[in-house]
């Protein structure tokens, strides 16, 4: 775990240092990348890349647009590790529900014949499952993709580096209208009955 950074003075070695520290904390979890079974891992690094993404958009104002194309690329990786995420979630869940669907017919116990359970729902379930597996392969080939570009693009020594060269002041914000002044108070004394 990379030493806490503690905020400077200077908002560009500021947002250097914290961007720094979440990329960092995102590329502990880049060995697991190689292998699909790191399901744990590759949860913690969408939670990670999160972070990383988060800071980032508290300094995109400053950085005169430098930040804006690595916040999108981040927020892809991010979003494909939670795609991941679901489906290593729901497969496992659809299937444990087809499993229970069946365990009367299979653990034995009294007979139910034919007609005692929906097999067809046990198949959709099933059916449902082995979708989700299909997707996850396909959410996971696309993500080693989109690392591979996050990497060879130069995004994690341009991070590093703090090339996203910041400006010394936030962008414009758009001009506000003016709030009406509140009604005038008459009196603070409370009126004779």
């Amino acid at each position: 775990m990379p030493k806490p950074f503690m905020p400077a003075d200077d908002l560009r070695d500021c947002a250097q240092g914290w961007i720094a520290q979440r990329l960092s904390e995102m590329l502990e979890w880049e060995p697991f990348i190689r292998d699909p079974a790191y399901v744990t891992e590759l949860h913690a690094m969408r939670i990670a890349a999160k972070r990383l993404r988060y800071t980032m958009e508290i300094f995109a104002p400053y950085s005169g647009g430098g930040l804006d194309s690595l916040v999108e690329a981040v927020k892809q990786l991010q979003e494909t590790l939670g795609e991941i995420h679901d489906a290593d979630v729901l497969a496992p869940e659809l299937a444990g529900q087809a499993r229970r669907e069946l365990a009367p017919l299979v653990t034995g116990g009294e007979t139910v014949g034919a007609a005692g359970r929906d097999l067809e729902s046990v198949v959709g379930l099933a059916m449902a499952a082995a979708a989700q597996q299909r997707l996850r392969k396909t959410l996971y080939r696309n993500f080693v993709s989109q690392w591979r570009t996050f990497r060879k693009g130069g995004a994690v020594e341009t991070l590093q580096s703090g090339a996203y060269m910041l400006a010394s002041e936030p962008a414009p914000k758009k001009a506000k209208r003016p709030r009406p002044a509140p009604p005038a108070l008459t009196s603070t004394e409370p009126e004779a009955v």
